[in-house]
């Protein structure tokens, strides 16, 4: 890729950094939403009572009351973000291998 005048591990550093970004913005909406949801539905509860007859029989309440601790959202993103840069590679070293001609004609 020196012919457009950059080096194959900075084209590397850069699609994966483009992927990161584009992700950190999707993982923001995702988080926002889901913590919105998660918060409305553990207010009101999930009736699970279809299933109360088998819930009973083992003890269990038959509305469940969804929550989130910081830790969750931690680990889901910090697991989100591992996955976005581990997909990313592999694209990233393939578009660094090719030449600048057959990156444009295809």
């Amino acid at each position: 890729m020196l012919a457009i005048g950059m080096h194959r591990r900075s084209l590397v550093l850069l699609i994966m950094l483009e992927s990161l970004l584009l992700g950190v913005v999707a993982l923001c909406v995702g988080v926002a939403m889901g913590y919105l949801l998660v918060t409305s539905l553990g207010h009101t509860g999930v009736d699970l009572s279809s299933f109360s007859a088998g819930m009973d029989w083992m003890g269990i309440s038959h509305m469940l009351y969804p929550f989130l601790t910081p830790k969750d959202i931690v680990w889901s993103t910090l697991c989100t973000i591992l996955v976005f840069l581990f997909f990313s590679f592999y694209p990233a070293i393939r578009a660094a291998r090719q030449t600048a001609l057959t990156g444009v004609v295809g």
